[in-house]
């Protein structure tokens, strides 16, 4: 046999986890969703490529770095005003840029093998 107080206590507990389930599920809705996949220029995935995404103002808004296959997530608030710039990086390899509007999406990424010139020996 169950007491009222240990119903209203399964009760207050119910209660909480329904409520911060909708809290999350909120907070991702309000988010975009940039997915894409990094790759060089003979299409091979490029792991460990550094993504910033740069507001209209060029501040930082949110960065994050490719897996081992190229690909990346990353979210962004939807508050945000785009348009957005959002930048690949990778040592050795060209620095490559795109305009975006703050919107869920899919990019792709080509970038060249950057090669320094022998002049300067």
């Amino acid at each position: 046999m169950t007491s009222k107080v240990e119903k209203s206590l399964m009760y207050l507990i119910r209660a909480s986890l329904c409520s911060l389930f909708l809290l999350f599920s909120f907070l991702s809705y309000a988010q975009n969703h940039i997915n894409g996949k990094v790759i060089s220029a003979d299409g091979a995935p490029l792991g460990g490529t550094n993504i910033t995404i740069l507001g209209n103002d060029k501040n930082l808004i949110n960065f994050t770095v490719t897996g081992e296959n190229g690909e990346f997530s990353i979210k962004i608030d939807k508050s945000i005003p785009g348009p957005l710039q959002i930048n690949a990086r990778k040592m050795n390899y060209a620095f490559s840029s795109q305009t975006i509007e703050n919107k869920s999406q899919n990019i792709e990424f080509s970038v060249n093998y950057y090669r320094r010139s022998d002049s300067g020996k």
